[in-house]
């Protein structure tokens, strides 16, 4: 394991374990993931998918690499949504992540649980950080081969 990578890991209070041990609260077995993910993206971005992980109430188990890659994702994809701050810690204490990682392994077979676990984050966090917009509707014309009842 790297220097930057042990580093963030203690800050956190996160304990790397081996794949033959048993996973429990503040443990990942993921940290080959991580690593990929501190190369890609950098230091910052590592912090708060983790913060986002175990700041979150309830889902300090959920240090797995379906959920640490969702997350991710979720952040490289809406990166405005985590600037929000504790809005962002705090939306994430209604979703339980190791609920949506077995919802995610049952149906690995027809998509990766990576885009799974990204697509039901999103699917629970966007209406309050990407609320829909509402359009107006135009009114309706008529012409001069539109009956008068058409738009009823």
């Amino acid at each position: 394991m790297s220097d930057a990578l042990k580093d963030i890991l203690d800050s956190l209070g996160i304990e790397a374990i081996a794949c033959n041990e048993t996973i429990g609260p503040m443990k990942t077995k993921a940290v080959n993931n991580l690593r990929r993910i501190l190369v890609q993206y950098g230091e910052g971005h590592v912090i708060i998918v983790l913060r986002t992980i175990v700041e979150s109430s309830g889902n300090e188990r959920a240090l797995t690499s379906a959920a640490i890659w969702g997350v991710s994702d979720l952040v490289l994809a809406h990166p405005s949504w985590p600037e929000r701050g504790l809005a962002w810690i705090e939306a994430f204490d209604d979703i339980d992540l190791v609920g949506l990682a077995k919802k995610a392994r049952a149906n690995r077979k027809a998509v990766p649980k990576r885009a799974a676990m990204a697509a039901m984050l999103y699917e629970r966090l966007a209406p309050a950080f990407d609320p829909p917009k509402t359009r107006k509707r135009a009114p309706f014309k008529h012409s001069r081969t539109t009956p008068r009842y058409a738009h009823l």
